[in-house]
């Protein structure tokens, strides 16, 4: 996970990235993405601000994909 801001709002993200081996792994991914998006509104899962599928064109790399999903970033104080 990796804390980001946005350059012209100054608001800041939780970015949570996952590499894919396989189109297998991307499509159970893409199902975490279509959970959050099913339960956007739930008082019990963290809203989804965004996601990306992110090719991966290296014949020397065993992954194929990332995909990137975008979170409201909750400081724990």
């Amino acid at each position: 996970m990796d804390l980001v801001e946005n350059a012209r709002t100054r608001r800041v993200y939780a970015l949570k990235r996952i590499a894919c081996h396989s189109r297998e792994d991307q499509d159970k991914f893409l199902k975490e993405v279509e959970y959050m998006k099913m339960f956007k509104d739930h008082h019990n899962i963290i809203r989804l601000d965004g996601h990306q599928v992110v090719p991966v064109n290296n014949v020397a790399s065993s992954i194929v994909s990332r995909i990137l999903i975008l979170m409201p970033y909750y400081s724990v104080s």
